[in-house]
Parts: C-alpha cells; structure tokens; sequence
C-alpha cells in the first residue's frame, strides 16, 4: 500500500508529467490490490485468466496506435471495448504481457525515436511536444530510461546530423 501511495505522491510531485492514463492505471491497480486484500467477498477460484478477444485486442492495438501523439486514458481504452476500466487493465495485461500504459509508452518511444531519425532538422524539444510529453526534459529522461542514451545520443550514435536542429 504504500508503495501506491509513494508512486501517486512521486507522479503529483513532478506535475503529473506521465499524463492521465498512468495515474487511471495506478488507481486500477490500487482497487485491485485493495479489493483482494482486504475484502471480505468470497474469492473465486482461478480457472482461467482472462484475455481480450482478438478483436477486442484488435480494435485496441489500432485505437493507441492512432492515439501515439496524444494522451490517452484507460477510461477511453476500456470503453472503446466495452469493458470496465478495471477488466479492460487487466484482461489487456493478460493478453499482452504489460499494463496498457506500458505498452503506449513503448509504442510512442519507438515511434518518437524514429522521428527523430527521419526529421534530423526537427528539435528534439519539437520531437517530445509531438508525442505529447509535457515537457522536453521528461521526454529525455523517459528516452533515456527506453533506450539507455539521451535523444541527442541516439541521434549521434545512427549518424544523424544535428546541426540543423539547433535552439537558436
């Protein structure tokens, strides 16, 4: 419990730099954690995790990719599916591996690292505000924490010219 609670106090502390869908998936997991803990309905038994049907998952996987240069919620997820936003986390997870906000943000990371491959000429600071990143300096901290090297870095490393990207 605590750990949720230095997890929200950590995302209200740096201005909620990650954005709607992660704070929404906190909270799911919280209820969830919360609920299975501490209450006092009959727990069923596992028989089967479940998944997302393949259009579900479908349909899904299509909504974030057109969704990569904006903010999302796991409200607008679940119900672009039907589901409870605390089902749809969960059966999403269960089919894919990693919580919904995990797999934008990877998505939107690969696609941001290409842009900035393909757009040498365009400030890095240009390449965060397309993806939506509420600021530059986090885009490059969540950059770095992807890949392991900077925005600058990667562009260095795959022989990518800066010099007209540069901040007059």
């Amino acid at each position: 419990l605590r750990h949720f609670l230095a997890l929200f106090q950590a995302e209200i502390d740096k201005g909620c730099p990650t954005g709607a869908l992660y704070v929404e998936s906190l909270g799911t997991a919280l209820a969830a954690y919360l609920i299975t803990h501490f209450s006092s309905l009959s727990k069923k038994p596992k028989s089967s995790q479940s998944r997302l049907s393949s259009r579900q998952l479908r349909r899904t996987l299509d909504y974030v990719q057109a969704h990569l240069q904006t903010q999302i919620t796991l409200q607008a997820l679940a119900a672009h599916v039907y589901l409870s936003p605390y089902h749809f986390s969960r059966q999403f997870k269960n089919t894919m591996g990693m919580s919904p906000y995990r797999y934008w943000q990877k998505l939107r990371m690969e696609a941001a690292a290409k842009a900035l491959l393909q757009t040498p000429s365009v400030a890095i600071y240009e390449v965060s505000a397309s993806f939506a990143f509420k600021t530059p300096s986090y885009f490059s901290y969540q950059f770095q924490q992807h890949f392991g090297v900077t925005p600058s870095e990667y562009r260095r490393l795959n022989g990518v010219d800066q010099t007209s990207a540069i901040i007059p």
